[in-house]
């Protein structure tokens, strides 16, 4: 259950692995593990698998009573039973299995009892750090001849950095190293397991990932927050991620002032630039005014801009790139006069396909966009430097995905590259 151990409550985890094969192993190809679910005070409730659900039943005093494993909607598989005395564990039943536990005078964990069918199995001991972490397990049968140990490393955090597994006559059965190469904070969000052979170099077996949403605090819940680093680490975005177009956040494709492409009748009366005898050509570069901005660029026979242009907006906007029939359409860049700014697709007036998007804060989201909003693949790093790659639904991340910090190096959607020679803006270096 150490996979599982996090510092802080926790309201829901999601596991995703990838087996490695001698030299090869694509982080890409992720298999879903399990997802773990919290109740509000940080107790694990349920662990859905892909074959079978788990679910947890604790007393009032938050103290495990009752494992019920469920591997279809009307058949109980397994349920364990937990006893206590003084919020002590004494034992734990799941069917014919029995498993007691004995204390020292310390009241530490000396040793545990397994007995089947009232006879007794084996003995397990246990070795403790000076921390009171376990570093040593070691099964006996009843007469107390060892049958095997497994002994455990660890670093000054109480990770495990390493297993050594080894029969009764001191040969080694397994022998892995641990990895922990991804944190937010005080969490681990990327485990490599690395099988360790004499002779032989380790070889990467398995990569474990945790994606971590964390239980706000009672004062999150009861008052708007402001934007702390604490909600880095939640499924929701922070509140200033919606993608902010001219005039403020995206609005109504109605609102004026919502998009740099100008409707044909906020014109003002002035004659627009262009060739002599009046109407302009269609694509032909001019210069026109509108009550809201400036606009110096290709129009078509309409007078409405279309192709490439650029629009410098009253409020201190500014977009570059590609209009459709009045409106931003193409590929292009966006930058607010609060030095916000999306460099991407557009369509209809609206982000949409593949772009990226830059808060003055630092954050950034790269990835899919619809109709304006963070919608389908992509990755959003805070300023605190977290990053959530996966799933996103109208501007917020989803559980199916990725919570890792942003010392990795970039990644760029698949099918969307920097184009060659120019610098992306926010791009990691």
């Amino acid at each position: 259950m150490e996979e599982f151990n996090c510092r802080g409550k926790v309201s829901s985890m999601t596991l995703e692995t990838v087996h490695s094969e001698p030299g090869i192993h694509h982080e890409e190809q992720r298999l879903f593990k399990a997802k773990l679910f919290y109740d509000g005070s940080g107790l694990l409730i349920r662990k859905q698998e892909p074959r079978k659900i788990t679910y947890y039943h604790h007393n009032d005093e938050g103290l495990l009573e009752r494992e019920v494993e469920v591997r279809s909607a009307e058949n109980i598989s397994r349920e364990r039973i937990y006893h206590y005395s003084a919020d002590r564990l004494l034992s734990e039943v799941c069917g014919r299995e029995k498993i007691t536990y004995h204390y020292n005078s310390r009241d530490v964990l000396g040793y545990t009892t397994t007995w089947i069918s009232g006879q007794q199995e084996s003995i397990c001991t246990f070795g403790y750090d000076q921390n009171g972490r376990t570093v040593l397990k070691e099964i006996r049968d009843p007469e107390g001849v060892l049958l095997r140990s497994l002994t455990l490393e660890r670093d000054p955090r109480g990770l495990v950095t390493s297993e050594l597994l080894v029969n009764q006559d001191n040969m080694i059965l397994e022998h892995t190293a641990y990895k922990y190469p991804v944190f937010h904070k005080e969490n681990w969000l990327k485990r490599e397991s690395w099988i360790i052979r004499e002779g032989k170099e380790p070889r990467l077996s398995e990569i474990l990932y945790r994606n971590i949403t964390m239980e706000p605090s009672a004062a999150e819940a009861t008052a708007p927050p402001e934007p702390t680093e604490e909600e880095s680490i939640t499924s929701t975005l922070p509140e200033d991620t919606s993608i902010a177009l001219p005039g403020g956040r995206y609005q109504k494709e109605s609102s004026v002032d919502s998009a740099p492409a100008p409707d044909p009748r906020e014109k003002a009366p002035e004659t627009p630039a262009g060739p002599a005898g009046g109407g302009a050509e269609e694509n032909a570069p001019v210069e026109k005014r509108y009550r809201n901005g400036h606009y110096k660029g290709s129009i078509n026979a309409e007078g409405l801009p279309h192709g490439k242009g650029e629009f410098w907006g009253r409020d201190g906007s500014r977009y570059s790139g590609t209009f459709s029939n009045g409106r931003m359409d193409g590929r292009g860049n966006l930058l607010h006069k609060n030095g916000s700014s999306y460099t991407g697709e557009f369509k209809n007036g609206f982000p949409h396909g593949k772009g990226e998007c830059l808060w003055p804060d630092g954050s950034r989201y790269r990835g899919q966009f619809a109709r304006g909003e963070m919608h389908g693949l992509g990755a959003f790093t805070w300023s605190d430097g977290a990053r959530f790659t996966g799933l996103f639904e109208h501007n917020s991340s989803t559980d199916q995905g990725l919570l890792e910090n942003a010392d990795l190096p970039d990644e760029i959607p698949a099918g969307d590259s920097p184009e060659e020679g120019k610098p992306q803006q926010g791009e990691e270096t």
